[in-house]
């Protein structure tokens, strides 16, 4: 497992420790390893989104319901 993979596990854990149970993704390369780790949990529902921007709104939207 690399660093960064290993790192995005880890962080992915401590987001749903807290409660955390959606994830709005923009794929990419440098995006690899939290993709992967957010497709390796079961307790969180993913969104995709191609523009960084519009996750962004996406997520405000999302926060308020």
């Amino acid at each position: 497992m690399t660093d960064n993979l290993d790192f995005a596990i880890k962080s992915v854990d401590l987001l749903l420790q807290m409660g955390i149970r959606k994830a709005i993704l923009c794929c990419g390369s440098f995006n690899s390893p939290i993709i992967a780790a957010f497709k390796s949990s079961k307790d969180i529902e993913i969104f995709y989104h191609f523009e960084e921007r519009s996750a962004a709104f996406f997520g405000l939207v999302l926060s308020k319901n």
